[in-house]
């Protein structure tokens, strides 16, 4: 019985003895640091959420349109439409001549005949454009003692320091007669010899000191022009007749003042002028200093033409 228990208790010891061991093959467990279990992964809502996106970037405001120059009409001796800086001015001016005439042939027994028609009418476009420096001119004759309506004036001047350079379709500066507008004239009609002395407009290109203004001093203009003879301004027709084996026949081209040939001109004009004269007006209103000028085409051996006015006195 004694031999039956002490085999009961040595199994109990061994079984003590083997459960230790077991025991002290596992880890031990640290109350003092308990490891965190592994976050979870996050959602894909939960992310979305938690990335907030940046606000989008403001579209780009569109520019607010410049202000334009503003426009004032004024009345300076024709309808001028200008900015307030006068960096574009343009005048419209119409004008026209209308003519009672009366005429009495010279032979026995003849009746006076009377008729009244526009000697003149001329449409006119004159200013500047980006600044005073460009400036441009544009008369269109519209019949001129029943003439065709054809253009008088159509030029660009552009200034190059103190001089001004001039291209287009003008008076010659030759004879003063010419230069001088026939809305200015003292007679009705200029003098038969100024058919003669090469004047009237042309097409060429010039370089000046704004002689048409009178400055003050010398005025002067040196250009090259299409012909010798600029009188021959106003369009014509030209009728060209064939003799055929049994009739003739007339063809009438359109008119034109176009030349058939360049022969070019030189032309220079010299002026000397006193304080405030107008020396393109005929009339001395202005009683203002004497003014002498000459002009001379260098392609012909014609003289120089002086002028030379006496002026009034002014009224005291």
């Amino acid at each position: 019985m004694e031999k039956f228990r002490l085999s009961v208790l040595g199994c109990q010891v061994l079984a003590l003895l083997v459960s230790a061991g077991v025991a002290a093959g596992q880890p031990s467990a640290d109350n003092s640091a308990t490891p965190e279990p592994p976050a979870s992964p996050t959602p894909p809502v939960a992310a979305a959420a938690a990335e907030v996106p940046s606000p989008a970037p403001e579209p780009p405001q569109p520019e607010k349109p410049k202000a334009g120059k503003a426009l004032k009409v004024i009345y300076d001796k024709g309808i001028a439409f200008a900015t307030e800086d006068g960096e574009f001015r343009t005048k419209i001016n119409l004008r026209n001549q209308i003519r009672l005439e009366s005429t009495r042939p010279t032979e026995p027994d003849s009746e006076v005949t009377n008729r009244v028609y526009i000697v003149r009418s001329r449409l006119q476009l004159e200013g500047n454009v980006f600044g005073e420096d460009n400036r441009y001119k544009l008369e269109f004759g519209l019949g001129d003692k029943g003439s065709f309506s054809f253009i008088k004036d159509l030029y660009i001047d552009k200034a190059a320091g103190s001089a001004w350079i001039r291209i287009g379709q003008w008076k010659r500066p030759f004879n003063r007669q010419e230069i001088v507008s026939d809305f200015t004239a003292q007679f009705n009609e200029r003098a038969n010899t100024a058919d003669y002395s090469g004047g009237g407009r042309d097409l060429g290109m010039a370089i000046h000191n704004d002689y048409e203004k009178s400055p003050e001093g010398l005025e002067w203009v040196l250009g090259v022009f299409n012909t010798f003879n600029g009188g021959s301004d106003r369009p014509v027709i030209t009728t060209t007749c064939t003799q055929g084996m049994t009739a003739i026949t007339c063809v009438n081209p359109a008119p034109t003042n176009f030349p058939t040939d360049w022969g070019p001109a030189v032309v220079a004009r010299l002026g000397w002028n006193s304080k405030g004269i107008k020396g393109y007006s005929e009339g001395d209103l202005e009683a203002g200093r004497c003014a002498t000028r000459s002009g001379c085409p260098t392609r012909s051996i014609s003289p120089t033409s002086t002028r030379a006015s006496r002026a009034r006195r002014p009224r005291t």
